[in-house]
């Protein structure tokens, strides 16, 4: 892009071409390889059903391990508030006791 281009309106975003430059004429430069990437147009190659199928086991296995993790995290917050509670109920009863003698 330019610099002190301005966004055009019509384009999803300003790295989608659609940009003017001081002069008024629409810059249409080569996008960022990201773009390239995208589109289908990138150095790498097409991939393949068995590396789709690899992604997709991949991120079912990360799914999986989240879910574990995340059970996890709620059983400990589960034990960590009981264990507060036990501490409220014990101060509270020690508490009373002293406040009487």
């Amino acid at each position: 892009a330019e610099i002190g281009a301005e966004y055009v309106p019509g384009g999803d975003s300003p790295d989608d071409g659609n940009l003017r430059g001081n002069d008024g004429a629409v810059d249409r430069s080569a996008p960022s390889s990201e773009m390239d990437r995208e589109r289908g147009k990138g150095k790498g190659k097409a991939k393949k059903p068995a590396a789709v199928a690899t992604k997709s086991k991949s991120r079912g296995i990360n799914l999986e391990k989240n879910r574990m993790a995340a059970r996890d995290s709620r059983r400990r917050k589960k034990e960590l508030q009981e264990e507060l509670q036990r501490s409220v109920i014990f101060f509270s009863r020690a508490n009373n006791s002293l406040k009487r003698q």
